[in-house]
């Protein structure tokens, strides 16, 4: 029943009123919808740091394949017990990064389920077990995915060297990747790291940018959309949303438009 509920809501209500309707709940974009919205037909979803699966969901929901990654062993049994109903998941319980490797400390926090990394960066971070990390050039040829409509990556710090682990002769669609400064600043890189390497492999770049988080856990607040390069502030967080085809950032630029948000140009 639930499912032929959410089949008629797709079909009867427009993507630009379900991203509204979500956004006046929150007060802040839903980042996931407006990237969705640009697609007019199932593709291949790779979740880097899928949590509980939020992100994965509504794209399983319009009949997409999702390859996930979810190294942490309690996030993973939330997930599998939010999706096991939906076809076309395929969970991979390591990590990713640039380099392979076995028995890797991931370290976790009871102050948040969503702040789970290989990187040490919060002083509530306990090490919760040893697991196995590997490169998305290796996984993705393991699971036999040749293309990537929508790539995610939120691994806590990681991002970069995620991007890195994977060829930049793969095609994909659309990248969005995290970033924040308080994160990665120990790990030797910051915000416009992860922004030029995506310039360079020739996408087109927007920020989702946020203001500063208060505390892991609790909810933040959204900021603006700009194009990218810009300069980021050191003390705020967001996305770095990648278009291969200008096209596609056109797309996104409408839908957001409709939901009342505008693509700014800083300087």
């Amino acid at each position: 029943m639930r499912e032929a509920f959410f089949k008629i809501a797709r079909r009867l209500v427009p993507p630009s009123w379900r991203i509204w309707a979500r956004e006046i709940v929150s007060g802040n974009p839903d980042e996931i919808a407006l990237i969705g919205s640009i697609f007019d037909r199932p593709g291949q979803m790779v979740d880097v740091g899928a949590h509980f699966g939020g992100a994965s969901e509504p794209f399983l929901r319009r009949g997409w394949k999702v390859l996930a990654f979810e190294p942490d062993a309690q996030n993973c049994a939330v997930l599998e017990t939010r999706l096991e109903r939906l076809a076309g998941l395929t969970l991979d319980k390591r990590a990713i990064s640039d380099t392979v490797g076995e028995a890797q400390p991931l370290y976790s926090s009871p102050l948040s389920s969503g702040i789970s990394s290989l990187h040490h960066f919060h002083p509530s971070h306990r090490e919760s077990g040893k697991i196995a990390v590997t490169t998305l050039d290796v996984a993705l040829a393991q699971h036999g995915v040749t293309r990537i409509d929508f790539l995610k990556t939120d691994i806590e710090g990681l991002d970069l060297f995620a991007l890195r682990g994977l060829s930049s002769a793969w095609p994909v669609t659309v990248v969005m990747s995290e970033f924040e400064d308080r994160k990665t600043r120990s790990l030797g890189y910051v915000a416009s790291d992860v922004g030029d390497l995506l310039v360079a492999r020739g996408y087109h770049v927007i920020v989702s940018l946020w203001h500063p988080i208060v505390e892991y856990g609790c909810r933040h607040r959204w900021r603006a959309f700009v194009r990218y390069p810009c300069n980021i502030p050191g003390d705020s967080w967001g996305n770095f949303l990648g278009f291969s085809r200008p096209e596609n950032a056109k797309r996104f630029e409408k839908f957001a438009r409709r939901c009342g948000r505008k693509i700014q140009n800083w300087c």
